[in-house]
């Protein structure tokens, strides 16, 4: 934590007293500016029942870790107490967007009323990919040796805890299968509920290897030929796309969509949200407040192949290169600085502004072409909801 620390209060005092500092606020404003007006434009009304699914979707997570923890079994009551401040700790926290953008496709497609237990049912779905994702979080900040997640500490780093966090995680991942079970196992889309989850769960543990070898082949090498836009897209493609696109294809089965364009649709849009939100928060670490992030950044520090470094490399004269090499992933404050001044010199927060645009841009037509065959609001309101941490 102390070194953590150094090196954020060294980051502030080169932000603050080198650079000009990057003002998060002014570009989420621009860019809900530009949400904004292209909803307008578009006559899409995102708000219609959107506004209540998060106080909803909330108010059923009680009665959800109530289903996980349920058990016939005597003698297991610490166990499960324990289970129950996993799930609380670890799930219903951060932008909750897996959840929310699951619950506002069933809505969307959904052609009647739900009854109150078939609402449930949509919430549960979708807090199995929170879950998961909280399963993911776990053992990624054991592994990283985060300290805080969502504002709060690490599960990891809470008392008595530490490495049995790691069996936390499976056990978290263990339950939701269960459940899944009890409830859609006569559901004709369950077989395919199943293998969505599983690649899931597959994907998002592959791209997070390979950002932690990526980083750790350059801090043994000092190596620069892994970090390319190439590698960066494919590993934050394995890291996030799945959680995109899985719990609106579990939506499109649930109403019976089964045209093969339509869900090829769905992934390719995945693909370029993920993109667009993966570089943003490559970008936060570097120039976010952590008090609105909700994390310390560790990216210069931890050497990740991340849009920040990438870019800068394709923009960087032979010094500035040199330099990145020479101090990029150390836990070093000095060099941290070093990287942090090349970066302002190439005028990454200017380049990112236009890529940002650009990718934004690209999203939308893909959205509004003639033969997008879904509900376009089902995707402006990922652009919604959507936040750094993807």
């Amino acid at each position: 934590m102390g070194m953590l620390r150094i090196l954020l209060r060294s980051k502030q005092i080169v932000l603050t007293q080198n650079l000009k500092v990057y003002n998060r606020r002014r570009w989420f404003g621009l860019y809900s500016a530009c949400l904004s007006t292209r909803i307008n434009n578009t006559g899409f009304d995102l708000t219609p029942g959107a506004e209540r699914d998060n106080e909803s979707f909330l108010k059923s997570f009680p009665r959800v870790v109530d289903e996980l923890i349920e058990t016939k079994e005597q003698g297991f009551d610490d166990f499960y107490r324990h289970m129950k401040e996993v799930f609380l700790h670890n799930v219903p926290h951060g932008t909750l967007m897996y959840g929310l953008s699951s619950i506002n496709a069933h809505r969307v497609l959904n052609k009647k009323p739900l009854t109150d237990e078939e609402l449930y049912e949509v919430h549960l779905l979708a807090w199995s990919y929170e879950i998961l994702r909280g399963f993911i979080n776990v053992v990624d900040d054991v592994v990283d040796n985060a300290e805080t997640r969502n504002r709060n500490l690490c599960w990891y780093k809470n008392k008595d805890v530490g490495l049995h966090a790691v069996q936390d995680a499976i056990l978290m991942y263990a339950r939701v299968f269960h459940v899944l079970e009890k409830r859609f196992c006569d559901k004709p889309f369950f077989p395919t509920l199943i293998g969505l989850i599983n690649k899931f769960c597959w994907e998002v543990n592959m791209g997070q290897s390979l950002d932690i070898r990526f980083a750790l082949n350059f801090r043994k090498t000092r190596s620069l030929t892994e970090f390319t836009m190439d590698n960066h897209d494919r590993m934050a493609d394995k890291k996030v796309v799945m959680g995109i696109y899985g719990p609106m294809a579990v939506a499109m089965l649930a109403h019976n969509i089964t045209d093969p364009i339509a869900f090829s649709q769905a992934e390719h849009v995945s693909s370029l949200i993920t993109k667009f939100f993966v570089d943003l928060d490559d970008f936060i670490d570097i120039y976010g407040n952590p008090d609105e992030t909700g994390k310390l950044p560790t990216d210069i520090s931890e050497g990740k192949c991340t849009w920040t470094m990438v870019t800068a490399l394709q923009n960087a004269n032979s010094e500035q290169r040199q330099i990145l090499k020479d101090s990029y992933g150390r836990q070093n404050p000095e060099c941290v600085k070093s990287v942090l001044k090349v970066f302002t010199e190439l005028k990454l927060d200017d380049i990112y502004r236009k890529h940002a645009k650009s990718s934004y841009e690209n999203i939308v037509r893909t959205i509004e072409a003639p033969t997008f065959k879904l509900p376009k609001s089902i995707f402006y309101y990922w652009l919604k909801i959507g936040r750094a941490h993807v």
